[in-house]
């Protein structure tokens, strides 16, 4: 059996028992959800599709540099908290705990926004005039606590068939459309219907890309997860080695093939329409004329979305406890129970969630929701929001990581991972990122439209917020930022020391096997 590393901080009281399986579903299909299945529509009629497809691919270039970054140093140092505890670790316990609550806040945002959606693709068997969605809401939150508060190898199951049958989909998806496009001679016709291939220029991109982000966001949770692995510098590697590219065949292939069979023209009227079952995979194979396929996807949807508002649960939940066990919280939201299940925090996540529910369907007027302002956009914008900046202090991190090992004359062959593109790929994840940011609140200015104070809030607010944290922390806690030669590093290097020790051992019982049988 692995040997535990010695950790910086006491005993999280979390079981290891995720294994590498949960792992690698969790880092490939976890991200599958809202983003795409939904949000993908909206991107493509107002972008168009190669504009969709490049926004999708600088978010891609990004996400692919933070899962690498995040890989490199949750494998040297497996804790709970992940990069929130990394960036107090190696920066300033300041950015620890703004990112870690921002990240929380993050999480706490997803649960309601994929509860919302959930609620949307169960509308088209059910509509909402016959059964309020709101029976919905309270069921599948009911039902997600309770498998977060079962155990973490449930939560993990859970996930990993749930993921099995999004990454199915997907490829059946991937390859009927194929079959359509063939069949029926498909072009590139569609690119030039409506407005052509690229909407709204360089701005239809910098619009969209806040979206491709909230789409991607979720891939950092086998950061996360790694506290939690049996087996951290095996099964974290594993699961984070060709993660991307499968994500990426999903993500790209799905945009690319919706893009030739429908024009964004037709895609901008169902978005149009502010509804949440309006999904461009459903209308993509009922335009081919596949009756079967509203309830199809329909489904494959509603699993999709059910996945992540149950991460969102594990996420929220595991952040805050590594928060508080830091310092950074109340010290009652430390604790977990026997099974090592941060219960109290699960079950306050829910009820947070519930919270902001209500109140963004109460904050969204009949006005504003008639001109596409819908709760559930609403927190799309604002999550997309904190992913990128998530997605920069981890690059930020990893920078300042690589920093700390050459000042201690520690080489990258002491690693257990390394990331292939170094922090080149961590700078060019922040200039996309900031990118993304600046349209996120501008591109519709760009476009001539008039200046809208909910959507300013709704895309600069988050940003705000990150600067109060982070300077408000360092003023109470007076905390600075940590020399490169007294970045703790030990655990990482016992880690090292504990696998070449394993695989030795492991050797020399070999060894001794082949000599008893000869």
């Amino acid at each position: 059996m692995e040997k535990e590393p010695i950790l910086h901080h006491d005993d999280p009281g979390t079981k290891r028992k995720l294994e590498s399986r949960h792992l690698t579903m969790i880092a490939i299909a976890g991200t599958i959800g809202t983003g795409l299945f939904l949000k993908s529509g909206d991107v493509i009629a107002h972008a168009g599709a190669i504009g969709a497809l490049t926004a999708y691919i600088m978010a891609g270039i990004s996400v692919f540099s933070v899962v690498m970054s995040l890989g490199e140093m949750a494998t040297m140092i497996p804790i709970s908290g992940s990069f929130n505890e990394y960036a107090a670790r190696f920066i300033d316990p300041a950015l620890g705990f703004a990112g870690g609550w921002m990240y929380w806040l993050q999480w706490l945002l997803t649960f309601p926004a994929e509860i919302q959606a959930a609620a949307g693709f169960i509308s088209h068997w059910i509509p909402t005039s016959r059964v309020s969605p709101w029976i919905w809401f309270f069921l599948m939150m009911g039902l997600l606590t309770f498998i977060n508060l079962i155990a973490v190898n449930g939560f993990g199951e859970f996930e990993y068939w749930l993921s099995f049958i999004k990454i199915f989909a997907i490829v059946f998806f991937i390859i009927t459309a194929t079959v359509i496009i063939t069949r029926d001679h498909y072009g590139f016709s569609t690119w030039s219907d409506g407005g052509g291939a690229f909407l709204n220029g360089p701005v239809g991109i910098g619009g969209a890309l806040v979206s491709a982000a909230f789409a991607f966001g979720g891939t950092e949770l086998v950061g996360i997860t790694a506290g939690e692995a049996n087996n951290p510098g095996v099964a974290v590697p594993k699961s984070i080695k060709g993660t991307f590219w499968r994500i990426a065949i999903f993500y790209f292939l799905s945009i690319f093939l919706i893009g030739l069979i429908l024009p964004a023209s037709y895609l901008h009227e169902i978005s149009g329409e502010n509804g949440l079952n309006k999904s461009p995979f459903v209308f993509t194979l009922a335009h081919a004329g596949m009756a079967f396929a509203p309830d199809l996807i329909n489904f494959v949807g509603l699993v999709a979305v059910t996945s992540a508002a149950n991460s969102s649960i594990y996420a929220c939940s595991r952040t805050m406890m590594a928060q508080c066990q830091a310092g950074r919280g109340p010290k009652f939201l430390s604790k977990t129970n026997s099974r090592g299940i941060p219960f109290i925090q699960a079950i306050l996540v829910s009820i947070l969630g519930l919270v902001v529910l209500t109140t963004t369907f109460i904050k969204v007027s009949d006005a504003e929701a008639a001109a596409g302002h819908s709760p559930f956009d609403l927190l799309v914008n604002c999550i997309g929001a904190c992913i990128l900046m998530t997605w920069t202090i981890i690059a930020v991190t990893h920078i300042r990581f690589r920093a700390a090992l050459k000042e201690q004359g520690i080489p990258l062959s002491d690693l257990i991972y390394v990331s292939p593109v170094g922090v080149y790929g961590d700078y060019l994840s922040i200039v996309i990122n900031l990118i993304s940011l600046f349209f996120s609140g501008s591109a519709d200015l760009f476009l001539g439209a008039q200046f809208n104070t909910l959507d300013f809030l709704d895309a600069y607010l988050i940003l705000i917020i990150y600067p109060v944290l982070f300077f408000g922390y360092k003023w109470y806690a007076k905390s600075a930022i940590i020399p490169l030669a007294k970045v703790d590093l030990v655990t990482g290097v016992q880690l090292k020391k504990n696998l070449e020790a394993e695989r030795q051992e492991k050797q020399e019982l070999w060894r001794k096997i082949v000599g008893i049988i000869a």
